[in-house]
């Protein structure tokens, strides 16, 4: 490509042109490049060439978003907010920045700016389960059960064998005085996952809470033992 240079070639020949694609293809190159680093948690080295891309490309959703990421996973959450913030300034339904933004505020022990951050992008219209998973956990935390309850049971409703839903909602009924309910749910959790034990270990602690039966609870929790020695 060096006849390209050439002053005597005219720019009007599709020079232009061919010289932003092959920049094009280095940057190609150059992200990928980057997302192996951060893959092997070589964060710095990772974030060095993000922010040489960006340097001559500062639009790059891509290569912002994977920043952030390397930030947030650094632990440098300043600059991991800016990042996100960057991206739904290009993007406003990008679900992952809207999730890390509230991550970020969790971090620094705000719940209710956590919270905030995901109500606002569902009430415009961005929902994803990771988001919807989030925010559920949440409001259990904040003790606002019956929400926590619903949201888990909108996830159920797509997503039926998604143990992560069926725990906050078998722990939402548990503080909402339904037990019974709560075995039935937990129960769920280990037939989806047989070596699942902290549904075993559930199931036994919510029949004491019911029926005041350790007798029954105990087959659960030797089965959780079984499974974990060392941590059930």
């Amino acid at each position: 490509l060096l006849f390209l240079e050439d002053p005597g070639f005219r720019r009007d020949d599709g020079y232009s042109k061919i010289k932003a694609m092959i920049k094009s293809h280095n940057k190609k190159q150059q992200l990928k490049q980057a997302e192996s680093l951060h893959k092997a948690k070589q964060l710095d080295e990772a974030i060095a060439l993000y922010q040489e891309i960006l340097k001559d490309e500062p639009q790059n959703v891509p290569a912002l978003h994977f920043c952030a990421m390397a930030y947030f996973e650094k632990g440098a959450l300043e600059e991991a907010e800016k990042g996100f913030q960057d991206v739904l300034k290009r993007i406003p339904t990008f679900a992952e920045a809207h999730f890390y933004l509230s991550q970020i505020a969790y971090k620094r022990g705000d719940v209710k700016t956590a919270l905030d951050i995901l109500e606002k992008a569902q009430g415009a219209g961005v929902i994803h389960l990771k988001l919807l998973s989030f925010q559920a956990d949440l409001y259990r935390e904040s003790q606002a059960y019956e929400k926590a309850l619903l949201l888990a049971e909108q996830i159920l409703s797509k997503v039926p064998e998604n143990i992560d839903a069926l725990m906050c909602k078998g722990l939402c009924l548990i503080e909402l005085k339904r037990e019974i309910e709560a075995i039935a749910v937990f129960k769920k959790t280990v037939e989806i996952d047989p070596a699942f034990v902290k549904g075993y270990i559930n199931i036994g602690a919510t029949i004491i809470l019911a029926y005041e039966d350790c007798e029954a609870a105990l087959p659960y929790f030797d089965k959780a033992l079984s499974l974990d020695p060392q941590n059930a």
